[in-house]
């Protein structure tokens, strides 16, 4: 969140780092006035240089007025153009646009230097004040730097014209008249501009934050790819994955526990060991679905389908276990967690109105489900389904059969850890004890 102090109105400046941040977004917005001033003033001065041919024939006049046209000014303003293309001059960008503009004002007083005033009227002034419209509204200066270069260009013509050409006073107060009016209107103009700008960048950035932090909330509840389809739909969003495994976990006796403990100190409990859980999800790639109460569900494979989904969830499930060890030292606590695991095909979809989730249905997520409810504290217990998947890289039990309702019985296994490497044959001679019957063997 920016907040308001972190810029002062008056000296139109905001706390350093955010001062970087704009002065770079500033200069790539400004880019393409600064070459539009340095190639209007090259056409500008070029144009004028065909009416000095026209007005002046020949002579010195004519001569001098072309070197500083088209020996000085031009060049000079083509320079500026040429290091706008330069990646470094982004940095410099309002120094270019104000030497463009100190060029051109300059440059006019140089005509007025070689081309006797008309009696009555001073029209250099006139192309002065032109100078002073760029330098305070179209060059998209700062206002420092816009004020800084026109009043270099008022004092230079008061300079001009007493020392070097000698303007009758009449004219010449009229004319610095129109000049100073000019450049204290165009100040008020500029600040209020670079004021403007300024509050639009702080919005936007407020906003931006804003945005991150909602988008951050809705990327706990959903997936991302699903959260950017739900903020481009506004239909059912549901999808089959063919193969997936779904964790279910359970913290074994946390009712009673809870009955021992404040409420604070248990939600503290709760939040500690679950967030820990979360790490992990990030840590495997896993698509955390939903807590209820003291129970955990996680599954692999989705929103972007991958091969090793049981593998990834066995490293989950494992670390798991582990990760409740320095909670049971530092709690006191007799923790241990049930976990359930089961590998197929499920849908996915987002429900509701209010305090939607993403969730999943079908027959996978309930065996999953049994899995845990009907496993054992402290173990892991996978269907035939996972262990299959798994039997080449980690050790298993002997099975056992349980009766899952709908389904009837049910062999299940209960994973024990990672193997090291092996070939396959030597792997799966691993997985049961000496004793198992041949006829229980998956061989």
């Amino acid at each position: 969140m920016i907040k308001k102090n972190l810029w002062d109105h008056l000296s139109l400046r905001f706390s350093p780092d955010l001062e970087a941040l704009f002065l770079a977004d500033y200069a790539h917005r400004s880019l393409s006035y600064v070459r539009q001033v340095t190639l209007s003033g090259v056409l500008a001065f070029g144009l004028f240089g065909l009416l000095d041919v026209w007005v002046y024939p020949v002579g010195m006049i004519r001569d001098q007025l072309s070197l500083l046209r088209y020996g000085i000014i031009c060049p000079l303003l083509l320079g500026i153009f040429a290091l706008t293309y330069r990646r470094a001059s982004l940095r410099w960008m309002q120094l270019l646009c104000s030497g463009a503009i100190g060029v051109a004002g300059l440059g006019i007083i140089g005509v007025r230097m070689i081309v006797p005033p008309t009696p009555g009227f001073d029209e250099v002034h006139v192309g002065l004040l032109l100078v002073l419209v760029y330098a305070y509204t179209l060059a998209r200066l700062r206002f420092v730097y816009a004020s800084a270069v026109s009043w270099l260009v008022v004092v230079a013509y008061q300079w001009m014209a007493w020392q070097v050409v000698g303007i009758p006073s009449a004219v010449w107060g009229k004319s610095s008249f129109f000049l100073v009016v000019t450049s204290l209107i165009g100040m008020f103009a500029s600040y209020s501009y670079e004021f403007a700008v300024r509050k639009d960048f702080w919005q936007t950035r407020q906003l931006q934050a804003e945005q991150d932090r909602s988008e951050k909330l809705l990327l706990n509840i959903l997936p991302k790819p699903i959260a950017d389809q739900l903020k481009q739909t506004q239909g059912i969003i549901a999808d089959h994955f063919v193969e997936v495994t779904v964790l279910f976990a359970d913290l074994v006796n946390f009712t009673q526990l809870a009955e021992q403990l404040p409420p604070v100190q248990l939600v503290d409990l709760l939040n500690q060991i679950f967030s820990q859980f979360d790490r992990l999800v990030e840590k495997y790639d896993l698509e955390k679905i939903k807590t209820i109460g003291d129970a955990y569900m996680v599954v692999a494979g989705i929103p972007l389908p991958r091969s090793d989904h049981a593998q990834a969830m066995a490293d989950f499930a494992l670390e798991m276990q582990a990760t409740l060890a320095p909670f049971r030292q530092t709690s006191q606590m007799d923790l241990s967690i049930r976990i359930g695991l089961h590998s197929g095909p499920v849908v996915a979809g987002v429900i509701g109105l209010k305090k939607f989730i993403y969730d999943l249905w079908g027959d996978t997520v309930n065996i999953a489900s049994r899995m845990e409810s009907q496993g054992k504290p402290g173990c892991i217990q996978v269907s035939e389904v996972t262990a299959q998947r798994l039997m080449t890289d980690y050790q298993l039990s002997p099975p056992q059969t349980i009766p899952i309702k709908g389904k009837g019985e049910m062999p299940t296994y209960f994973l024990l850890g990672k193997l090291p490497s092996l070939p396959l044959r030597q792997s799966h001679s691993r997985y049961f004890s000496e004793d198992t019957p041949p006829e229980n063997r998956v061989d």
